[in-house]
């Protein structure tokens, strides 16, 4: 017999409505990837939406790679660009680290590519749509500065995996943010 209603909706580690941290109402999971799980969030304190990336279980139990984030989360709170997505902190909630970010409401770019592919009338047109697109997320990257010192790097300096919603992409303000 089919699941139907919510049964059937998978909100993945915390479901909506759960209160983390004493701060952020969860709304629902927008996404997962290799870099972790992310939702959609309601910062109670400041009243305002974020998106809350919970770190993948390799990432979250691994010391070394824990501080590596950290170290990377006190860089990225530096940067200040229209074309990424703002960090605001990393905290635990249940033994699990997540960081809270900008939240950018817009298309994913799974779907972004999908809706591209049905208009393409050719696959010359599908070629190019596809390296439109790779575009807006390797913009996204370039704005990413190097820190050589810090060893730090932009997570998304390849192309995402076939049907990962990896960025997603808010076409009247033209910035991205990552998803999962």
């Amino acid at each position: 017999m089919p699941v139907t209603g919510t049964d059937a909706i998978d909100h993945g580690r915390v479901a909506p409505g759960t209160i983390m941290a004493g701060r952020y109402r969860m709304i629902g999971r927008l996404g997962s990837g290799g870099m972790g799980e992310v939702y959609r969030a309601d910062d109670l304190e400041l009243a305002q939406p974020v998106a809350l990336k919970f770190l993948p279980e390799a990432v979250d139990k691994d010391p070394a790679r824990l501080t590596q984030i950290h170290n990377e989360v006190r860089i990225a709170r530096q940067i200040s660009h229209p074309h990424v997505c703002r960090v605001h902190d990393i905290d635990e909630y249940q033994g699990h680290t997540f960081l809270s970010m900008e939240y950018v409401d817009g298309e994913d770019l799974a779907s972004l590519l999908r809706r591209v592919a049905r208009r393409a009338k050719s696959a010359a047109q599908m070629k190019a749509a596809m390296r439109s697109c790779w575009a807006l997320t390797s913009r996204s990257c370039g704005s990413m500065p190097a820190s050589s010192s810090s060893r730090s790097r932009c997570r998304c300096s390849s192309p995402p995996a076939p049907g990962s919603s990896t960025w997603r992409w808010n076409r009247s303000s033209g910035a991205s943010g990552p998803t999962a």
